[in-house]
């Protein structure tokens, strides 16, 4: 059975960096080996452990985040030193989880989370904290303003170069929160009636885009600094299927931006392709399909680069040989997508993890089936390939053990050097872990 709900319980961190490097050459390098991040291993039926949120600045310091027990935990990464040991970060009391994390070029930091107002009470907060590159966090601080509360859900946040941050989370719709740097957080807009799976990302500007799924259609909002949000646009359905979220969004330093998604109709898995827009900073154009329609094409996550878009996609039962696998595709900024080419076959994948440098250095992780060789259960085990030079590198296994993987975070500094994060499960146990792809020095 395909892991619909793995997918879609997944984040999908994307942080472009700001180029520095000259040289567009790829960088070679490996990858270091799995290292455990958290203390101690949570008892699932006791605790929950939150899916991890990974960031990297353009320096390659690192921070990841994640629920653990009762609160959140955190390591900071410093090149030449390794990770920090785990610390606690600052929560108004316990109960605080499920907590995502932006990252800007500068290495400034802000995570938010939701968290119970009372111990007994069902009412939850949105709560954040920020963190300097040279730092400790800040106190918590409430961003929902403590009028639009009622079942918070999922959330997602983004850092302008500037420091400015932007809140989505989901309370009966779609509910922002603008944060200005110095200032603190302004009091929370809702952007929709009903909505879930929002995902928002800024550009060099403070400008942002967001987007989310709504029904069995996807709305992309811009906010404009000085005009505040401005009017939506829908994308689906058109007798394709219906917009299947959660969508993908890119947003480069100059304003332009790609989304993805998938359009399905007739059940779970299928018939269901992959569709694209592009934004060039005034108006979408599009939309139109990226994938083979011949094929079964779910869970696309997108990435930009100086040069363009590269999206990465799962297909299921190739016509040829019934095999399932990883496709991806770029389109260069004005110029039409090139044809799908796979380039892993693997056993009911699923793509979750994708990031990009300004250079065209990515990388993309992804959950696959494969059998235990002791037990013979299939179980999800996580890889990677390292896109460079326009092409993608052999797949390489990222976990040290034989345990369930999933929901991986994916970043990539500006010389290459990249890190994925992800949750991992054996038994009644569950970890977290990463591993980190260094470039070789020159």
């Amino acid at each position: 059975m395909r892991a619909r709900a793995l997918a879609a319980a997944a984040g999908c961190l994307l942080l472009t960096a700001c180029g520095r490097r000259e040289t567009a050459a790829p960088a070679a390098g490996r990858w270091l080996g799995a290292e455990r991040l958290d203390d101690a291993p949570t008892d699932l039926f006791r605790a929950r452990v939150g899916f991890p949120a990974l960031g990297i600045d353009g320096s390659g310091r690192a921070i990841a985040v994640w629920g653990q027990d009762t609160g959140i935990r955190f390591r900071q990464f410093v090149p030449g030193r390794g990770w920090d040991p785990p610390e606690a970060l600052p929560t108004a009391g316990s109960g605080a989880g499920e907590p995502s994390l932006a990252v800007n070029g500068v290495g400034k930091a802000l995570v938010v989370w939701r968290q119970a107002e009372r111990p007994e009470g069902p009412a939850l907060r949105v709560w954040s904290s920020i963190r300097e590159p040279s730092g400790g966090w800040t106190a918590p601080a409430i961003v929902d303003g403590g009028e639009l509360l009622d079942d918070v859900a999922q959330m997602a946040v983004a850092l302008d170069a500037a420091g400015n941050g932007t809140v989505l989370w989901t309370s009966e719709g779609i509910v922002a929160a603008r944060g200005r740097a110095g200032e603190g957080w302004l009091a929370p807009e809702r952007l929709s009636g009903r909505g879930a799976w929002p995902v928002v990302v800024v550009d060099a500007a403070g400008r942002a885009l967001a987007t989310w799924s709504d029904g069995d259609r996807g709305l992309v909002r811009q906010y404009v600094p000085g005009r505040g949000w401005i009017e939506g646009v829908a994308f689906g359905p058109d007798g394709d299927g219906a917009y299947n979220g959660p969508g993908r969004v890119a947003f480069d330093s100059s304003g332009r931006a790609v989304l993805v998604w998938e359009r399905r109709a007739g059940g779970e898995f299928g018939p269901a392709v992959i569709w694209a827009a592009r934004f060039d900073g005034r108006s979408w154009s599009g939309p139109s399909v990226i994938s083979d329609r011949s094929m079964k094409s779910f869970f696309p996550v997108v990435a930009l680069d100086s040069r363009g878009a590269l999206a990465v996609w799962a297909e299921f039962g190739s016509p040829a040989t019934g095999d399932d696998g990883l496709v991806s595709s770029h389109a260069a900024f004005g110029s039409s997508w090139e044809s799908p080419r796979r380039f892993w076959t693997a056993q009911s994948p699923v793509t979750t993890g994708l990031a990009m440098n300004l250079h065209g250095e990515a990388v993309a992780a992804w959950s696959q089936l494969e059998t235990d060789p002791r037990s013979g259960d299939l179980q999800y085990r996580l890889w990677a390939s390292r896109h460079a030079g326009g092409a993608w590198e052999p797949a390489h296994a990222l976990q040290a053990g034989t345990g369930w993987a999933q929901s991986p975070a994916v970043a990539v500094d500006d010389e290459g050097n990249a890190a994925v994060a992800w949750v991992e499960h054996v038994g009644a146990t569950a970890s977290v872990w990463v591993n980190r792809f260094e470039v070789d020095r020159r």
